[in-house]
């Protein structure tokens, strides 16, 4: 109670204020371009959908083929190819192999929809 009439009367000091909330924002992103621009950073471009390379060609196949250090590199740069589309990136070189996803920018949501794409093109 005391919490909320101090957030009431804060309208009152001509500063600005901290305030800490709840923020859905799973609720923001279903508005898809109707959010707020002050919320706009809360949530992540539209995801993209990364084309899966060489349509028609199990990944299995595909890997069969390669060497162990190509492989390795296939897989890396497959992994790094969602990881731009489900964050809203152009393209695969904006996103660093070496970095945790968190520091990606990586939540809850993005992380599901990163293990739902893989899971798709695997």
């Amino acid at each position: 109670e005391e919490a909320m009439a101090l957030f009431d009367a804060s309208q009152f000091t001509g500063e600005a204020v901290l305030g800490v909330s709840r923020i859905d924002t799973a609720a923001l992103r279903a508005r898809g371009e109707d959010v707020p621009t002050v919320l706009s950073a809360l949530v992540p471009p539209a995801v993209r959908r990364a084309e899966t390379p060489q349509q028609g060609t199990s990944l299995v196949d595909r890997l069969a083929g390669l060497a162990p250090v190509e492989r390795e590199r296939a897989l890396t740069e497959l992994v790094r190819g969602q990881v731009a589309a489900v964050l809203g990136h152009t393209d695969s070189s904006e996103v660093a192999a070496d970095r945790a996803f968190q520091e990606l920018g990586f939540d809850s949501l993005t992380a599901v929809e990163l293990r739902n794409q893989l899971n798709t093109v695997t």
